[in-house]
């Protein structure tokens, strides 16, 4: 995929991984417009923020996400057409 600010997070038990970048036998590289994270979580676990509480590898992948995506935020500049 061609872009950028793109954040990847999968979880090791997500029942779709095999459908992501995180899929076992693929060889993305995570890069900062296109971090990729992994944790033990399931699908979409990663969205409540309360299961980072208990599962300290779905906090790292919820603030490696904030971390990307605040420093995305920090770097955009509105473009001159924007009104």
């Amino acid at each position: 995929m061609n872009t950028s600010n793109l954040f990847f997070a999968n979880g090791q038990r997500d029942p779709w991984r095999d459908a992501t970048v995180s899929a076992d036998g693929t060889h993305f590289q995570s890069t900062s417009k296109q971090p990729i994270y992994e944790g033990d979580g399931f699908h979409c676990s990663d969205l409540i923020t309360k299961n980072g509480q208990v599962d300290p590898t779905v906090q790292e992948v919820i603030d490696a996400g904030l971390q990307a995506l605040g420093g995305w935020l920090a770097e955009w500049k509105p473009s001159e057409n924007s009104h």
